[in-house]
């Protein structure tokens, strides 16, 4: 497989632990933008600058942080970041099996293919590429990227495994006060009969 891996772990079910490294499965071919100054079409740059001390910072002074209730900022360090107790760290821990219709299409978000990390490997993960074909069911699962957990699905695609992370329900926007905007138009039979060709 061509490119870099984003992540390296395993696939856990039951008693089987299967490593696995994640590539990512889209890119992004829109045209970059740039912010310029118009009257000389130069670049604008922006620069990181600290507010408390008034002056302009080195990157190498930049960190993280998260802001507490009463509105200062907490530094997290690399090693604070590394230790935060995520149990889906280094593992995609698999819940269990359902048919595909249970996720609901508006929780899709990040695709990635799976592919085996190690020789020893191979057999178990095209069992499992097997198995989910046949069945025709997918693996609902939880993985942490980049520090944060998120729930996934993983499913044959192509002869190998996908892994694409699912929104969080508190992600997803109820469509509230939008559905004034869907007109109840009634239907004629005959559009009725055209409908169903979809």
């Amino acid at each position: 497989m061509r490119g870099t891996a984003t992540w390296s772990g395993t696939i856990a079910f039951g008693m089987v632990a299967i490593p696995v490294q994640l590539y990512a499965a889209t890119e992004e071919h829109t045209a970059q933008l740039h912010e310029i100054h118009t009257p000389d079409g130069s670049p604008v740059q922006h620069r990181r600058f600290c507010a408390a001390e008034g002056r302009e910072i080195p990157y190498s002074e930049v960190g993280r942080g998260v802001a507490l209730p009463d509105g200062r900022m907490l530094p997290l360090s690399e090693d604070d970041l590394a230790r935060l107790p995520l149990p889906t760290k280094h593992t995609i821990t698999v819940a269990g099996f359902i048919e595909p219709t249970g996720v609901v299409p508006i929780s899709y978000d990040r695709p990635y293919y799976v592919a085996p990390a190690a020789p020893e490997a191979e057999r178990p993960y095209a069992l499992l590429v097997e198995v989910l074909s046949r069945t025709g069911l997918v693996a609902m699962a939880k993985i942490a990227i980049r520090s944060r957990e998120r729930r996934a699905v993983v499913r044959p695609y192509a002869g190998m495994l996908l892994l694409q992370t699912l929104r969080w329900r508190d992600e997803i926007r109820d469509p509230g006060d939008l559905a004034h905007l869907v007109p109840a138009v009634p239907l004629s039979d005959r559009e009725r009969r055209w409908r169903k060709c979809w």
